[in-house]
């Protein structure tokens, strides 16, 4: 198959930007796909196309969708079997009556940056493959000259229109310049444009909204016959344009993006400065804002090697349950600087412990079975660094145990958590009741809330085993909460106060279901609802075995037999 084929997202308008940038690379010979959201508006405009004499077919593709991604690429691969131009067109602009970066809703905000930015980078992942396999591929991101509005900062009188629009803009074109790298020493070229002013876009409407836009100090939109000329000249393998109006070639194939250019700009009355140019690729004049500073990139920091990775399991117990993770990781930095473990850093620009974790449990939430893999840039004695660690550690932050890594990624291994719950003040009938109609139903819909807002979730299908544990129960001790198998608590007075223990079995998913959505759910199906907060202790993490087992993470790096779920 000789002919080109091309992706142009965003064609849900006949009149707007996908449908004519399509034709225009239809006129240049391209096979074109065209997509929008509502499939059946994509495929009329793609029979438009055809009509004209052009090949074209239109299919359907949300960015804010994470499913529709691989189903493209799939179709694409089996139709075409090659991609050679992606147009990334699709955008959204869900704040236009939003003139000031205070007044943003942060919902528009996620709005903006998951469809003009997630959804951009998860496409061209999708799309990689065919990418890399065209002989000279394009990646070409519609931009726009909102973005100066973040870029020109405090130089920019009035407020910022369009904050998460013009936000997101800005993020898509630091995107397109990590991209570029990324596919550097192939044959893709991506690059950034940014089309100008055009009658057939919602300007009007921004200016009936909320008035004219502002100005930036110096330059014109450069107002063009045909705003898609930008978008299809890129796409062009002998496309000569550069940003500071030099008629030059782009370097054929050579994956990567051009180097910011500076040119000159001046007020009335002001000396010589520098201005950024997004290397986009526009053929005609680009709007240009004066920059505050200038900042020259500094060389990446080259950090020692890691020879040797060890894995350590580590307690929360008692007050320190309630210590948050991120408060944990810090304290565990101030540990490995007061204990003088060797530790490797990454290279970059703001260097940090290479230290990773696995699965950690909630705040308040104590644990027998935390997992964290370290690299260090010496060799260390395991049982060294875990002393070393442990003694630099609070009490109740405790190093139980330290391995050299070995084999797979750790991550991989924790698929499941064993669970312990103490519901004082709950007798033992009343808990069994509410966890027989917490299993007998297929679904337990909960509701938590979550930095996206209010979510719902199934507690119910990740709940591998759930039971009550009575006198000589055969799932352990509790020794953070201070709660064995009994199903009484003395108080003071010899008043014996009802603890039913719930011992849980949950497999890791994404969102995960903790405990406390198990909880939840039991009280949406059997109103259960302790009088005081429950005690909560995860006994242990690792792979769930066929026999709903959990085995020990460590085993594989220690080199010993899985012996089943480990107790405490």
């Amino acid at each position: 198959m000789t002919e080109k084929v091309a992706l142009v997202t965003g064609a849900s308008r006949a009149i707007g930007l996908g449908v004519a940038v399509a034709r225009a690379l239809g006129e240049q010979g391209h096979r074109t796909i065209v997509t929008a959201r509502d499939g059946a508006r994509a495929e009329e405009h793609a029979a438009t196309l055809r009509s004209e004499g052009f090949s074209a077919e239109g299919l359907r593709l949300d960015l804010a969708d994470t499913g529709d991604f691989g189903r493209v690429a799939e179709h694409v691969t089996r139709a075409h079997g090659r991609l050679d131009v992606l147009v990334n067109n699709a955008s959204c602009m869900p704040d236009m009556d939003v003139a000031s970066m205070l007044d943003a809703d942060i919902g528009y905000v996620r709005t903006a940056l998951d469809v003009n930015v997630v959804g951009v980078w998860a496409l061209v992942q999708a799309m990689s493959p065919l990418l890399r396999a065209a002989p000279a591929a394009r990646v070409v991101n519609v931009s726009s000259g909102a973005y100066q509005q973040i870029a020109a900062g405090a130089d920019l009188p009035g407020q910022v229109g369009a904050p998460a629009y013009s936000m997101s803009k800005y993020v898509l074109n630091v995107l397109t310049a990590s991209l570029a790298t990324a596919f550097r020493g192939t044959g893709v070229l991506v690059n950034a444009v940014d089309r100008g002013g055009s009658t057939r876009t919602r300007s009007s409407v921004w200016t009936r909204r909320t008035g004219p836009r502002p100005r930036a100090p110096r330059g014109s939109r450069g107002r063009r016959r045909c705003p898609t000329a930008g978008p299809a000249a890129v796409c062009s393998p002998t496309a000569s344009a550069s940003p500071d109006g030099e008629d030059r070639r782009w370097q054929r194939a050579k994956g990567r993006l051009p180097a910011w250019r500076w040119g000159p700009v001046r007020r009335p009355g002001e000396s010589a400065g520098r201005v950024p140019c997004a290397a986009a690729g526009h053929p005609g004049q680009l709007v240009r804002s004066r920059t505050i500073s200038r900042q020259r990139p500094r060389p990446e920091t080259q950090q020692a090697p890691v020879v040797q990775k060890v894995r350590i399991r580590y307690a929360k117990r008692g007050r320190l349950a309630f210590t948050s993770h991120r408060d944990f990781a810090r304290a565990l930095e101030r540990a490995v600087r007061r204990a003088n473990v060797p530790i490797a850093y990454s290279s970059g620009f703001s260097p940090h412990p290479r230290i990773s974790y696995a699965s950690a449990a909630p705040t308040g939430v104590a644990s027998e079975a935390e997992y964290l893999e370290m690299g260090l840039q010496a060799p260390m004695d395991v049982e060294d660094l875990r002393a070393a660690l442990d003694a630099a550690l609070p009490p109740g932050l405790d190093v139980l145990e330290a391995v050299v890594a070995h084999g797979s990624d750790f991550a991989d291994r924790m698929s499941a958590s064993h669970w312990r719950i103490a519901l004082s003040g709950v007798d033992d009938a009343t808990a069994a009741a509410a966890v027989a109609a917490f299993l007998a139903a297929e679904e337990v819909p909960v509701e938590r809330m979550t930095k996206s807002g209010r979510r719902t979730m199934d507690s119910r299908s990740p709940v591998l085993s759930l039971r009550t544990v009575t006198d000589g129960g055969d799932a352990g001790t509790d020794p953070a909460a201070g709660v064995g198998n009994t199903t009484t608590v003395p108080t003071a007075g010899s008043t014996a106060v009802p603890c039913a223990i719930l011992d849980l079995v949950v497999r890791h998913v994404t969102p995960s279901v903790r405990p406390d959505d198990v909880l939840a759910g039991l009280h949406a199906v059997a109103a259960l609802e302790p009088p005081v907060p429950p005690k909560v202790t995860r006994l242990a993490q690792g792979t769930l075995t066929g026999q709903g087992e959990i085995t020990d993470p460590l085993v594989a790096d220690r080199d010993r037999a899985v012996s089943g779920t480990p107790s405490t």
